[in-house]
């Protein structure tokens, strides 16, 4: 049985597709099941995630119809398997020892629900915003301390890993946009110690048309009341 499962929506990315799965298949901690998720795709996608899955016996894929990255990540957690699981974006990648040095710190610390690791942030230019983190794990006052520390300006889910029982009974909203923002203080709130890890790097690409970057009256609102909630 796999320690962890990489759960990945794909929709629409053929030209990334390769770039993600590869840093995933370059992880040198090995013990993981990578699940690809093609939400309907119509390009050549859900074809990219058939030669992997044919290429290594790690990688499982999900074709269904289209109902958005929220009800995709669902769909991957069903038969996630792993005790932990963690989420790539398929236009994103992470650096090859994220997953090992981080497993490990958790393997030996059972007590810890999420560790949260770097993410670099790049907007289509030579330039990123790095978010970093020194080594703290925190276990009293949890949800206080997420809010302090401004957890919900990068509540992203991809840039974490959680002790899978986390999600027995929360899951991601229907046709909701920045969905992370739902969930991630439902997840916090239940957790018994959350870990800062200064180890690794989530390579997070911001490109024409994803969902950051393109503006409507209906993101913005929906943003606004989970902002609201959180509140």
């Amino acid at each position: 049985m796999p320690e962890i499962s990489v759960i990945v929506p794909v929709y629409k990315v053929e030209q990334y597709l390769g770039r993600c799965v590869e840093s995933l298949l370059a992880q040198t901690y090995e013990n993981i099941e990578i699940i690809l998720v093609d939400d309907g795709a119509t390009d050549g996608s859900g074809a990219v995630c058939d030669a992997y899955a044919k290429k290594d016996e790690r990688i499982r894929v999900i074709h269904k119809e289209n109902a958005g990255q929220g009800l995709a990540r669902n769909d991957g957690l069903e038969i996630a398997t792993g005790a932990y699981v963690t989420f790539v974006d398929s236009d994103d990648y992470i650096d090859s020892h994220t997953l090992a040095l981080n497993m490990d710190f958790l393997i030996a610390h059972p007590e810890v629900d999420v560790l949260e690791y770097p993410i670099e942030v790049h907007s289509e230019s030579p330039e990123a915003h790095v978010l970093s983190f020194p080594d703290v794990t925190v276990t009293t006052d949890i949800f206080s301390d997420w809010v302090l520390r401004r957890g919900y300006t990068h509540c992203y889910a991809c840039n974490k890993i959680f002790r899978s029982a986390l999600w027995s009974d929360v899951s991601f909203p229907r046709d909701t946009y920045f969905e992370d923002t739902v969930v991630m203080p439902l997840i916090v709130k239940r957790c018994r110690a959350v870990h800062y890890s200064a180890t690794g790097c989530y390579r997070y690409v911001m490109h024409s048309g994803s969902i950051t970057t393109s503006y409507s009256y209906v993101k913005q609102r929906q943003l606004f009341e989970s902002n609201y909630r959180l509140y």
